[in-house]
């Protein structure tokens, strides 16, 4: 475990890191919009705790989902889904 302590507008941070291989007196760490949220920069990006990552499958998922939609009904006539629901 590694506990490093940085400063970022006058306010002092520490941020504790599990599962970390290298050591070291110095670090670059970055953070996208909270400060006390910082991580190494290759996890930047690709880190579950990123919502704009999150929100991006979850769009992708979503158009997935309307598009299946819109292909299956696409072909099925008024009048067939009329029968069907007169049918029930």
């Amino acid at each position: 475990m590694a506990t490093y302590e940085y400063n970022y507008n006058g306010k002092t941070y520490r941020r504790r890191f599990m599962n970390f291989n290298k050591f070291a007196d110095e670090v670059n760490l970055y953070f996208i919009s909270n400060p006390a949220k910082a991580e190494f920069g290759g996890n930047i990006w690709t880190t579950a705790k990123n919502h704009w990552i999150r929100s991006f499958f979850l769009m992708i998922l979503l158009l997935t989902v309307i598009l299946w939609f819109v292909m299956t009904f696409k072909f099925i006539q008024w009048s067939d889904l009329e029968n069907m629901i007169n049918s029930i």
